[in-house]
């Protein structure tokens, strides 16, 4: 009789054992294979679950991209063995879609989850869609190929870019706050952007073109505010008495005035300032180098700005005469 008691407790130990392997292997299929506790070189590892990232908030989200600044994003990238948006389908730097390090965030076909809820952006339409409550992985398969509302599930809940979707998707479940402090989003995104080129020769002794952009991005549950600036210079002093080698005729100076607010936050931040960049120290870095690409982000989050202001300047000057020789138009986007 003992010995048919042990073996009965020891083959329920043995099920209840097993049943907990299967529960947290579960568990695992939803939240992801890599716990979100785990971090590697300071950045915070999210799950991932059939090639897309899962993060267990919009906080937790937000708290990864802004880690991976400065950070090699193909290693990380290789780490979680996702294929990002950012190396498949953001496009080049001039035409990115996001130009932040949120790309790497999403998956190639742009999706990400963030709880229970699944998030497909299509930048055609301008739309954010979304499927809450743990969908199966058979929906998110046909979410994946989606090319706009006709085309997804039923179930799904469409956002334009402008919106706010975790507020507005909070203010649904009634655990939106934000409403209280009587603000609002900026208007949807906006960009300037200049195009010159100067290849056939300029006065001043040397050619050279250059772009130039100041822009507020949003895509619904994410925004940013950045400055780009590319240039490929052409050729060499004409006068004889100096020889750069080839692009490596003009220095630059960079200016950009940036303020922001995030919605709801009482602190506002502000930044103004100065770089004189050429051969020897671009901001730290060589410069000007054939297609030579310079960008800052001043504000990056989930968080949509209530208010802000960008204004850039790139002036060009001969190292032939070590004059001025064009100041770039001064680009300004703002919004309240």
């Amino acid at each position: 009789m003992k010995r048919i008691l042990v073996i009965s407790i020891c083959t329920v130990l043995v099920s209840a054992y097993f049943a907990c392997q299967r529960a947290e292997k579960d568990i695992h299929a939803i939240t992801g294979n890599l716990p979100p506790s785990i971090s590697r070189d300071g950045v915070p590892i999210p799950g991932v679950t059939n090639g897309r990232l899962v993060f267990q908030s919009p906080q937790a989200m937000e708290d990864y991209v802004l880690s991976l600044s400065g950070k090699n994003l193909d290693s990380i990238e290789n780490t979680l063995n996702i294929a990002s948006f950012r190396k498949y389908s953001n496009g080049d730097f001039w035409n990115a879609k996001i130009d932040s390090d949120f790309s790497s965030a999403l998956n190639r076909d742009s999706i990400v989850q963030v709880g229970t809820d699944v998030f497909k952006l299509v930048f055609h339409d301008r739309r954010v869609y979304v499927m809450r409550n743990s969908p199966s992985e058979g929906v998110v398969a046909s979410m994946r190929n989606a090319k706009n509302f006709d085309e997804m599930p039923p179930g799904t809940l469409s956002f334009s870019f402008d919106a706010s979707v975790f507020e507005d998707l909070d203010q649904d479940s009634g655990q939106n706050q934000d409403s209280l402090c009587g603000e609002k989003c900026t208007e949807k995104d906006k960009e300037k952007d200049n195009d010159k080129d100067y290849c056939e020769g300029h006065p001043s002794g040397f050619d050279f073109n250059y772009k130039f952009k100041v822009k507020y991005g949003r895509i619904g549950i994410w925004n940013w505010l950045t400055l780009k600036f590319k240039h490929k210079c052409q050729g060499k002093c004409d006068d004889g008495t100096q020889s750069f080698p080839q692009n490596e005729a003009t220095d630059f100076d960079v200016e950009y005035d940036a303020r922001w607010k995030k919605k709801c936050k009482t602190a506002s931040s502000s930044k103004r300032v100065f770089k004189v960049c050429n051969q020897s120290n671009l901001c730290g870095g060589s410069f000007p180098e054939a297609g030579t690409e310079f960008s800052r982000t001043f504000y990056d989050g989930m968080r949509c700005l209530s208010s802000f202001s960008l204004e850039g300047q790139v002036r060009f000057r001969s190292r032939c005469d070590n004059s001025t020789v064009l100041d770039t138009e001064r680009l300004r986007v703002e919004g309240n």
